[in-house]
């Protein structure tokens, strides 16, 4: 079921792989394969933040995704990461989100799906310099993960500092000269 799910993902069928992904981690109550309550939780996160009703099922379901990890493993960086995304998003507790961003960070420092929500997260909360230096180390580490230029783009455009968003444009597209389509934004 969870080989299912990931192909049935890389399909463009979020709908079927969450289907099997539930049923992977229902089907596992060891938790010998903790990577499909992590997929699930992946998926509905997905589905919950682009979904503006934020249905309340898939609300629940992240939480109990996210207590499963953590009852598993207390530092569980999913789990952690999890529980960030329901205190930014549901419980409206940005301050909790950060403390539970840079939790998962200390136990998996500079993975991109961490690191880019604890940016957003400390940008919400005021602390841009601390978000704006943690996004250009993840840049350093991860210089093709441009979700995080824009994340640093967008902060620095909220912010007036025109000059900052034009550089991390250019660095972007410095960084990625596989598409071109980065060079012509950047000039």
């Amino acid at each position: 079921l969870f080989r299912s799910g990931l192909t049935e993902r890389r399909m463009g069928q979020p709908g079927a792989a969450l289907r099997d992904m539930r049923r992977a981690a229902d089907t596992d109550p060891k938790f010998t394969n903790p990577d499909a309550r992590v997929q699930a939780g992946n998926l509905v996160t997905s589905f919950y933040v682009m979904n503006d009703s934020h249905p309340p099922a898939y609300r629940e379901e992240l939480r109990a995704l996210a207590n499963d990890l953590l009852k598993h493993d207390p530092k569980s960086p999913s789990g952690l990461r999890l529980r960030g995304y329901l205190k930014l998003f549901v419980d409206q507790d940005p301050n909790g989100a950060v403390e539970d961003f840079q939790l998962a960070n200390r136990v998996s420092p500079y993975d991109p799906d961490i690191v880019l929500p604890l940016v957003r997260a400390l940008q919400t909360v005021g602390r841009g310099a601390e978000a704006e230096q943690l996004g250009k180390q993840l840049i350093e580490k991860h210089k093709d993960f441009v979700a995080m230029y824009d994340a640093l783009y967008i902060g620095y455009m909220r912010d007036k500092r025109f000059g900052d968003a034009e550089a991390i444009l250019k660095l972007k597209a410095a960084n990625n000269p596989q598409e071109p389509g980065f060079l012509l934004r950047s000039e």
